[in-house]
């Protein structure tokens, strides 16, 4: 099985694979009708009756794009977790302050290693743009953390710890642009989700 971000996707996909085998087409075609699933907003599942198939799928995935965003699988992934507690029940109080720790211990080893990289370095400028972005976002934690918005909201906890085992890949895909162009992404993405939720911005910040 392999998972895209819509139907489009899943359609070229399929479309290439039937174009570089015959039979693979003849496999194809005798699940047209139910081998694309669509799960959710931004989340399809191509199923495949051999895992061949979904090999070489997912070879064109990376060659094509069209991987689900992190946030869509974890919208998705809070739509199937057990109910929360009855609303006469208290919940536990959500507290960040260890994750900012974390984080702020974790981009630090990051960006050491993305900032050393020889001259000449297919991804040192890619490696050096992410290295300013996570520290730029450390210094606005380490500035803000004691917003309530920020310190005391599970979206933040979420895209926090999501954040920080992206960054933690990075590293380890530096000699192969596919994966890192998507961790980058997926990075991008989460923070976003976190300047979003706490705003430490104005609009003097854009003119």
């Amino acid at each position: 099985m392999l998972f895209v971000n819509s139907e489009g996707n899943a359609s070229r996909i399929l479309a290439k694979l039937k174009h570089d085998n015959w039979k693979l087409a003849l496999g194809l075609a005798r699940k047209s009708s139910t081998s694309v699933k669509r799960l959710h907003n931004g989340l399809v599942a191509i199923e495949f009756e051999s895992r061949s198939y979904a090999q070489k799928a997912e070879k064109i995935l990376k060659l094509l794009g069209g991987r689900p965003s992190n946030h869509e699988v974890g919208k998705l992934a809070s739509l199937t977790r057990p109910p929360s507690a009855p609303s006469g029940q208290p919940r536990a109080k959500v507290d960040n302050g260890a994750l900012f720790e974390l984080f702020k211990e974790e981009s630090h080893k990051v960006v050491t290693a993305l900032g050393h990289l020889p001259h000449g370095h297919a991804m040192r400028a890619i490696a050096g743009c992410s290295a300013s972005l996570i520290n730029g976002l450390d210094k606005v934690l380490t500035s803000e953390r004691s917003d309530p918005e920020l310190k005391n909201t599970p979206l933040v906890a979420n895209a926090l710890n999501a954040l920080v085992n992206t960054i933690r890949a990075l590293p380890t895909t530096i000699e192969d642009s596919t994966l890192f162009f998507a961790g980058y992404a997926a990075m991008l993405e989460e923070m976003h989700l976190l300047l979003a939720s706490f705003k430490p911005y104005t609009d003097t910040d854009f003119k």
